[in-house]
């Protein structure tokens, strides 16, 4: 994938990357580090894991419906591989927004990425830019 500008990405174990940090600025360098330790948090704006699965159902990890909850579905492709894009709108106390991305891959693997915003810390919907960078990613 290419990273987009001043985002820093860390490379995990197990075919995962995650982001803290998913502010595009143009001309600034992006980061990318890679760490031998497995991510164990739940605090990345931006991640990525390619996994087994003998599942093809393409659907988001989020329980749904739930109140204060407002979601989308759409086709999504990268080059010739199809997918889905969910997006969710959580308001009142989550106050969240999240795209995710799925993608059944050849030899029964699953690609999954989700894309957080959070508004209420100053968060901002760049998902152009990061949709842009996913389109890049190669297998």
């Amino acid at each position: 994938m290419r990273v987009p500008d001043d985002w820093q990405m860390v490379k995990y174990p197990g075919d995962y990357i995650g982001s803290d940090k998913v502010t595009y600025s143009k001309g600034t360098p992006a980061v990318i580090k890679s760490s031998d330790t497995e991510y164990a948090g739940d605090g990345l704006l931006f991640h990525a894991s390619l996994f087994n699965s003998d599942s093809t159902n393409l659907r988001p990890q989020w329980q749904s419906p739930q109140d204060g909850l407002t979601e989308s579905e759409e086709d999504f492709t990268i080059g010739n591989l199809p997918g889905k894009r969910f997006k969710a709108v959580f308001t009142g106390a989550s106050d969240q927004i999240i795209y995710e991305y799925e993608f059944n891959v050849a030899g029964g693997k699953h690609l999954s990425i989700l894309y957080m915003i959070y508004p209420h810390e100053g968060g901002s919907d760049d998902v152009a830019t990061v949709e842009k960078a996913i389109k890049t990613i190669t297998f």
